[in-house]
């Protein structure tokens, strides 16, 4: 959705590679980013919201929470903008947890990510480009396929999960 941007040089994981903000790292010296606000009618303006989709999507998990994450802090962390954002980090986080063989935490994340989007929907029947109904039943397909995520995760895969591709991509394109 971004593909001026490249990606690292790899998709970091705890205890198996350095870490993207220490010496030898990807992100190493590399000023953090400081995104514009997420507008939910809006966000293929969001360069930072369409990098962390990307990352996400090719199993760079760790870097698209922190991208993320650095969305949701501009969110000051309130609002269902914010409730959208976090549960899109928990999605991050259940696929390090995944790539780690940690089948309990993996699985922790995805209930508060499924949570979150719940909790979204109750007022929003869709934020930045995804149907909060299409992002609960990814969710939940998710958490009904634990264990194949899992023996996935032990084969050395990197990208684990289907893709996240808003349903108004092509109106984006067509937009910028």
């Amino acid at each position: 959705m971004y593909p001026e941007k490249p990606f690292p040089e790899y998709a970091f994981l705890p205890g198996h590679n350095p870490h993207p903000n220490k010496e030898g790292g990807h992100s190493y010296g590399v000023p953090e980013v400081e995104p514009l606000a997420l507008d939910s009618e809006f966000p293929f303006r969001s360069k930072e919201y369409l990098f962390s989709l990307d990352l996400y999507n090719f199993g760079f998990y760790w870097e698209s929470h922190v991208g993320f994450e650095a969305l949701w802090n501009k969110a000051e962390r309130t609002g269902y903008i914010a409730d959208f954002l976090k549960a899109l980090i928990k999605l991050g986080a259940a696929g390090i947890k995944a790539r780690l063989n940690s089948e309990k935490a993996f699985e922790g994340h995805l209930e508060r990510a499924y949570e979150l989007f719940k909790a979204v929907e109750s007022n929003h029947l869709s934020v930045a480009g995804f149907l909060l109904s299409d992002l609960i039943k990814y969710t939940d397909n998710l958490k009904e396929k634990i264990s194949y995520f899992m023996d996935l995760s032990v084969s050395g895969n990197n990208i684990l999960f289907p893709p996240l591709i808003p349903e108004e991509a092509e109106k984006w394109k067509k937009k910028s």
